[in-house]
């Protein structure tokens, strides 16, 4: 990490699903001045909370709750639509229960699907 001017210039994301911050710190140095600036801060210095466009991790309190669900586009790069969801444990075991990654699904709390299948589940 490059030091910029105003040092190493923390910031805390703020979860896309709840919208509290997350129980973490992001030191962004000289990159989090260049945002800062690239977003209307002259001073470079970073706000004190931030949404990180491509974050997909819920907060702790969120994976407490449920499972993020996370739509993607079905292309070669599955880029991300921006579309997020927080859905109940049950209802992903319900809906994705005989898929053979489901442990994983629980284990890591956030599930990654085309468009279609969240357009045919009602999403």
């Amino acid at each position: 990490m490059r030091i910029g001017k105003t040092g190493v210039n923390p910031t805390m994301p703020v979860c896309h699903y709840c919208g509290e911050t997350k129980n973490m710190i992001i030191l962004t140095g000289y990159e989090g001045e260049k945002w800062a600036k690239k977003n209307g801060i002259p001073s470079g210095e970073m706000p004190m909370t931030v949404y990180i466009e491509n974050d997909i991790e819920p907060c702790d309190e969120c994976k407490k709750k449920g499972i993020a669900i996370v739509e993607v586009v079905s292309d070669e790069d599955h880029s991300f639509t921006g579309r997020r969801w927080l859905m109940k444990e049950e209802a992903v075991i319900r809906i994705f229960g005989k898929q053979p990654s489901l442990p994983q699904i629980l284990q890591k709390r956030v599930l990654i699907i085309p468009k279609e299948v969240t357009e045919r589940i009602g999403l």
